[in-house]
């Protein structure tokens, strides 16, 4: 497990922030095998403004990685997006599985 840091307002604006992520997945996939890891499989979590920031550097990747001419299509290309449904059920009044726009985005 990595945990990483990055950097916030008023140190740094979101683009700061993402490039910061960027740097930490880039690490991982190229160290996490020396601790037992495998650099194929990285699952990419966070809480909050870390949810948002890890969502937006997928679909960034997705986005930049696909070349397609409408934006629209790299969704297409995002292997998992999925919402946390132990902090919905413990904290929220919603339980997203249960609603048809809020489940899970996996292929």
């Amino acid at each position: 497990m990595v945990v990483p840091s990055y950097r916030t307002f008023p140190h740094g604006e979101v683009i700061d922030m993402m490039d910061d992520l960027q740097a930490v997945v880039a690490w991982t996939i190229a160290n996490i095998a020396r601790y037992g890891g495998d650099p194929k499989r990285i699952t990419l979590a966070g809480h909050s403004s870390g949810a948002h920031l890890g969502a937006l550097l997928v679909v960034q990747s997705a986005l930049r990685d696909c070349a397609c001419p409408d934006p629209a299509e790299a969704v297409h290309h995002v292997k998992c997006i999925r919402e946390a449904q132990w902090s919905l059920r413990h904290q929220g009044p919603v339980h997203l599985r249960d609603e048809p726009r809020g489940a899970s985005i996996c292929r």
